[in-house]
């Protein structure tokens, strides 16, 4: 499958440079947290660097997460987790369109957290942000309850890879691989891609909206075999007219 490769990381911020330094995938996307602008890991600790990954031509979307058991917040822990990150991505010019992550990072009972209370966390997010912005990190118990109840409009997959059927099926829409983790300007990242038809370079970029146009529907695949197409991936233009 000729998917578009990306990374996402939490130690510190790389330069577009170190990113186009590493050649063993052509890294076209960005997924970065926000709405700790104190941490380290949130690309808001580091002015001017959001632009300068948009200027460089790459796409860069938002995850939030303060602890890995953020749905245990229910509704009113989804609102005031989506009213931080839309705060602090309006401080970098973050579209309000672009879709915005909430993170369950585990299985939900490994998290203490019941399907409701994590479905209400994301409820609560999208009452602020809207549900076409509201997107779901973590892995299938929390991806299919948010597909399935019509929770979350976009979908990030951990843990073991898709199936053809998942894809087709619209469980996700963006995978972070299972299998280790690059190193790209000596810092260990995780490797993620976005399916065929999700990035759609034509529409999307910084002036436009999220809509079916531009983050469209994944296109079946029986798999993906890692290290296909590396340097290639889906034909998109720049972030940056």
């Amino acid at each position: 499958m000729n998917v578009t490769y990306g990374a996402d990381y939490s130690k510190h911020e790389l330069s577009p440079g170190e990113l186009n330094a590493f050649t063993d995938y052509k890294i076209q996307f960005l997924i970065r947290y926000i709405g700790y602008p104190d941490n380290p890991k949130c690309i808001t600790h580091y002015p001017g660097a959001y632009q300068r990954h948009i200027h460089a031509g790459r796409t860069v979307l938002l995850v939030i997460e303060n602890d890995r058991t953020d749905p245990q917040g229910g509704h009113d822990g989804g609102v005031a987790m989506a009213h931080r990150a839309l705060a602090d991505a309006r401080t970098i010019g973050y579209p309000d369109s672009l879709p915005i992550f909430f993170s369950a990072d585990g299985w939900l009972p490994t998290l203490n957290v019941s399907v409701p209370t994590a479905m209400a966390y994301l409820d609560g997010a999208a009452s602020v942000l809207g549900k076409p912005r509201t997107g779901a990190y973590g892995f299938r118990d929390f991806l299919q309850a948010a597909r399935d109840g019509g929770h979350a409009r976009w979908r990030w997959l951990a843990g073991a890879p898709p199936t053809g059927a998942e894809v087709a099926g619209e469980l996700t829409h963006f995978y972070q691989w299972n299998g280790g983790t690059l190193t790209i300007g000596g810092m260990a990242a995780d490797l993620d891609w976005a399916y065929p038809g999700v990035l759609y370079g034509r529409h999307f970029d910084t002036h436009n909206h999220v809509d079916d146009l531009c983050l469209r529907r994944p296109v079946a695949s029986p798999s993906v075999e890692l290290g296909a197409s590396r340097n290639g991936g889906e034909k998109w233009g720049n972030t940056r007219r």
